[in-house]
């Protein structure tokens, strides 16, 4: 048996901040062509802006043309036309249509939502793209603002505690 250690690749660690949830405006640095893991075509995208990045895989199905619609609208690009579709059967779009995002401003509207696998875990997740100006400089909530709101725990008191 060969040893793994010289022969795998060391994980990547992620160093940028992650947006959290709320609304914020956004460029897309990255537009690339995909395969979700259920094997539907998918746009990876990242989007970053000065308070962090956050990633979507827009799987493309025909329950989430809206979403795919949605993001091309707020991007100012034209709707795929059938010259963009790569695959009319599984609406897989051309890397040249996917490309035509990348460097766009989008409003970007993230909520929390249970992991997918840890469900007892929330994360912030893109729900949807609006247009840049429609999100307003009072939808954007930034990091730590709610931290003065936060219960913080108590010692017990000396009655409480448990004698064993």
């Amino acid at each position: 048996m060969s040893n793994p250690f010289r022969t795998t690749d060391a994980w990547e660690v992620q160093t940028e901040r992650l947006l959290g949830e709320g609304n914020h405006v956004v460029n897309i640095t990255v537009a690339e062509d995909g395969t979700s893991s259920g094997r539907h075509p998918q746009i990876e995208l990242q989007l970053a802006n000065g308070d962090g990045e956050i990633r979507d895989w827009l799987v493309i199905t025909p329950a989430s043309v809206g979403k795919v619609v949605a993001l091309a609208q707020a991007a100012g690009i034209d709707l795929p036309t059938d010259d963009d579709i790569a695959d009319s059967d599984t609406l897989r779009l051309k890397q040249e249509y996917i490309d035509r995002l990348h460097g766009k401003v989008v409003g970007a509207v993230v909520r929390n939502e249970p992991s997918f696998k840890d469900p007892s875990r929330m994360i912030p997740r893109v729900q949807g793209y609006v247009a840049p100006e429609k999100i307003k400089p009072s939808d954007v909530t930034p990091a730590g603002a709610a931290d003065p709101f936060k219960s913080q725990p108590s010692a017990p008191a000396a009655e409480d505690k448990i004698p064993f």
